[in-house]
């Protein structure tokens, strides 16, 4: 049973504090995308105004389910040392986006530094509170190890290719920078980039039910922001109905294995 307990050291705070202001920023994608992507210098592009909505499924997605995966798990008898570490990996990778982005893309406003900044502290904070973890790479053993490793793999792979080609997954999303600014390119290779980078890096690296359990619910908080925005955005197209049932897919799967609906 999950035992909900207020923090009580300086050091349970800050990394409670970094949980809920990774769910609240998920959670603001989520309602405002349109705003939010705009503030980031993106915009859909003008042959495909339900882009916009991929603000609600790729991108807050992926935060609000490593968030709530964090503030779920973190608690007495549920101490899961994986999940506090996934998170500082996302944030860390996050920032590692943005300061290629500065460095290749050219894009030194305030704004982005200011993200790059809270990128690092928010990256530091989880990393400084999680406790110690053990990475090692074992290759999958049976068919179920097979299948999560496989949606681990694929989470990690569209995370690099959004560091390293953030043009062509703005292609693929249907975004745009606005007016052509540089600085969007700076989210993709940062927030889109890092959590997908963090989180199926984690469970390539740490395998377990909770690491499998957050893969599952990010993917499937993707899933439930792209149907609101099929609902919302005037997203119902046939590529959005593709995305949505990859998506799903790939949150179903590890979901079944952890729960033995899969062997």
């Amino acid at each position: 049973m999950i035992e909900f307990v207020i923090p009580q050291t300086p050091a349970d705070i800050l990394a409670m504090a970094v949980q809920l202001l990774t769910g609240l920023a998920g959670l603001a994608l989520f309602l405002m995308p349109r705003v939010l992507l705009t503030r980031c210098g993106l915009e859909a592009r003008p042959a495909s105004p339900e882009a916009i909505g991929e603000g609600r499924a790729s991108f807050a997605g992926f935060l609000i389910g490593a968030s709530i995966c964090c503030l779920l798990f973190q608690q007495p008898g549920l101490q899961q040392p994986g999940l506090s570490f996934a998170l500082a990996a996302c944030w860390l990778f996050a920032a590692l986006g943005k300061m290629v982005h500065v460095v290749i893309d050219g894009s030194r406003c305030m704004h982005v530094y200011v993200r790059l900044g809270v990128a690092v502290l928010f990256g530091g904070v989880a990393l400084w509170t999680a406790d110690p973890v053990a990475l090692s790479f074992v290759k999958p053993q049976s068919n179920t190890q097979w299948y999560s490793f496989l949606v681990a793999l694929v989470t990690f792979g569209f995370g690099v290719l959004a560091f390293a080609l953030p043009k062509a997954v703005l292609a693929f999303l249907r975004l745009q920078p606005v007016d052509g600014k540089p600085a969007a390119f700076g989210e993709i290779r940062g927030t889109l980039a890092g959590f997908h980078i963090g989180v199926g890096g984690t469970f390539l690296l740490a395998p377990g039910i909770f690491t499998g359990l957050m893969l599952s619910i990010c993917w499937l908080a993707s899933a439930f922001g792209r149907m609101i925005s099929m609902l919302s955005d005037r997203g119902n197209t046939a590529l959005n109905w593709l995305k949505l049932a990859i998506e799903l897919g790939l949150g179903v799967v590890p979901l079944a294995i952890v729960f033995g609906f899969i062997v």
